[in-house]
């Protein structure tokens, strides 16, 4: 899969850092989006740092919760590649503080909805028909632990909501894009916090928590997500699609 272009949603921050990372040093080609000053900064540390895989990195400004700022990047990527093979949504907007749906703001309705769904959508409609062209393509979004079974999120609705229809988009192009050679799966990601996000797994071996009072599990990290993301996206995974894969330490149990 050498320099497979990979467009990544969602920027730098967070899991993101270490799945970068991983796909660079696995060899592919990789553009993601920044729309803070910190995020371009730690761009420019993650290239740095890259050394002879540097240049298979780029990063392009451009603010998700807008259209046209997503239409924008990947006709950029198109432009200087001409292919997007594989596309990454990791975007999530997350709202801590517990909100009533009746007193959901427009603004946090606007953040959760697009950013979380429409997002996807909005990037889909372009990069999928250039995929269905090549006959390859490879989908990942980033959903939460138990997704599948939510029935009810009091306080977190719209997100939630926004996230279960993620899943529902996720399967629906799964089925849609099959014969295509399209493959399009989500990975759920458990209690993974900051700084581990950003870290190996060789650091956190001898961390752990309590898990059900009695057992301990290790705490999780950005390359536990990493390493479910790169088997997915390789060429020998197009047995797998449609699927929704946890990483959550058994937490989810």
């Amino acid at each position: 899969m050498k320099h497979k272009v990979v467009l990544l949603l969602g920027g730098i921050r967070g899991l993101n850092y270490i799945l970068v990372k991983t796909l660079l040093e696995a060899g592919y080609k990789v553009y993601v989006n920044y729309r803070s000053m910190k995020s371009l900064q730690l761009c420019k540390k993650l290239k740095k740092e890259e050394g002879e895989n540097s240049s298979n990195f780029n990063f392009l400004k451009g603010d998700v919760l807008i259209r046209k700022d997503i239409e924008y990047i990947i006709d950029e990527v198109f432009s200087l590649e001409g292919s997007i093979d594989i596309f990454i949504h990791t975007v999530g907007p997350f709202h801590f503080s517990p909100v009533l749906l009746t007193e959901t703001s427009d603004l946090l309705l606007h953040e959760m909805f697009y950013g979380n769904l429409a997002s996807f959508l909005f990037a889909i409609r372009k990069v999928i028909p250039v995929m269905r062209e090549n006959k390859f393509g490879r989908v990942i979004t980033f959903g939460f632990s138990n997704v599948k079974y939510f029935k009810a999120f009091p306080g977190y609705g719209i997100y939630a909501s926004c996230k279960a229809g993620l899943m529902s988009l996720t399967a629906t192009l799964a089925k849609e894009e099959v014969a295509n050679g399209i493959t399009v799966n989500m990975v759920c990601p458990g209690d993974i916090r900051t700084p581990y996000k950003e870290d190996f797994i060789y650091s956190v071996k001898s961390n752990t928590r309590n898990f059900n009072c009695s057992k301990t599990i290790r705490l999780g990290t950005g390359q536990d997500i990493a390493r479910i993301v790169l088997f997915l996206i390789s060429k020998d995974s197009d047995y797998i699609t449609g699927a929704v894969i946890e990483a959550t330490g058994g937490l989810h149990l």
